[in-house]
């Protein structure tokens, strides 16, 4: 609570009324006053004003012994606000440092009091003013306290169109569903019978998913990714995949081209004129005659075929006839 404080009435902060001739206030000098001043005046209508900083002013001052001029008689107000009256009484002695008018609370800020005498060769007497500042002024709060702003999460985090992407692969383990309403698994107790080869928990199977991780280039100053000890156990399941594959297909190939240069190999070793069937006769001579009525031509079968003049076969149509004396003799008509 600030604590009030007093001003005598020569404060340069109070200001007198000066009529065009003569005076309305005088100065005089009070052992039993603030500061052992006072000022006085017996002109009605004489004014005195006050400006001030705070929530509440006093005005104290002096009052003459009985029979000593006219009663005091004085009007107070704030602001040009409410008018108050107070009306002196006198008494055989002088009265000093008495209380002539309180504002009562008032809004903090700066303030005028207007003094007014209302009577006519009265001794009006004013002493000092109390006056209650205001109050400090509470420390700055500031309205908004700054909000940090929000970091991103690093699958939020935005990948640039021109920056490289580079993708690994880490395996993680899944945890194995376990069907509503079953127990799981406990370790077998040892028979006496002999050793059990069931094992522990520890040694159950356990799936593995791969989490992918995306890395972005221009994370140090050669602007090329950073290696990490993940990077080191990656399994590069793509170079595996694409290098099975085209094991695969260079092995598909490889058969294909077997099996077409066997087939090749077999239809160039076959005989493009197969002897017939019933005439296969193996070893010596066999003639032929050519039966087309310009001359007698002998063909000789040797080992089962025909050959003509030029080492080719030349029979069109077979005619067997004279089978003797173990020699097959055979007619082909051209």
């Amino acid at each position: 609570m600030a604590t009030p404080y007093r001003i005598d009435d020569r404060d340069t902060s109070v200001a007198y009324s000066v009529p065009i001739s003569g005076h309305h206030w005088t100065n005089h000098d009070s052992s039993t006053s603030h500061s052992g001043t006072v000022r006085l005046t017996r002109t009605r209508g004489a004014t005195a004003r006050v400006n001030f900083e705070g929530t509440r002013i006093a005005v104290y001052g002096l009052i003459s012994p009985r029979g000593t001029g006219e009663t005091p008689l004085s009007m107070y107000s704030v602001d040009s606000g409410a008018t108050t009256r107070y009306l002196g009484t006198q008494i055989e002695s002088t009265q000093s440092q008495v209380l002539f008018y309180d504002s009562g609370p008032l809004s903090a800020g700066s303030h005028t009091l207007f003094v007014t005498n209302e009577q006519e060769l009265d001794f009006l007497w004013l002493d000092s003013f109390m006056i209650t500042p205001n109050p400090p002024a509470p420390p700055e709060v500031p309205s908004a306290l700054p909000v940090p702003a929000p970091v991103p999460s690093p699958e939020a985090l935005p990948i640039p169109s021109s920056a490289p992407v580079y993708i690994e692969s880490v395996p993680s383990p899944v945890a194995t569903q376990v069907p509503v309403g079953t127990n799981r698994p406990s370790s077998p107790t040892p028979s006496n019978d002999g050793p059990s080869s069931s094992s522990d928990a520890s040694a159950i199977p356990r799936p593995f998913v791969n989490e992918v991780f995306i890395t972005t280039g221009g994370g140090n100053a050669g602007g090329s990714p950073s290696l990490t000890a993940k990077d080191a156990n990656a399994v590069p399941v793509g170079a595996i995949v694409g290098g099975v594959l085209g094991a695969l297909a260079l092995i598909g190939i490889l058969l294909l081209g077997f099996v077409f240069m066997k087939r090749r190999q077999r239809k160039s070793r076959s005989d493009p004129y197969p002897p017939p069937s019933h005439a296969f006769i193996h070893g010596g001579q066999t003639p032929f005659t050519q039966l087309n009525g310009s001359g007698p031509m002998t063909y000789h079968a040797v080992h089962g075929y025909a050959y003509g003049p030029q080492g080719t076969p030349s029979a069109s149509q077979y005619q067997q006839q004279n089978l003797s004396s173990g020699n097959a003799h055979s007619t082909y008509s051209l």
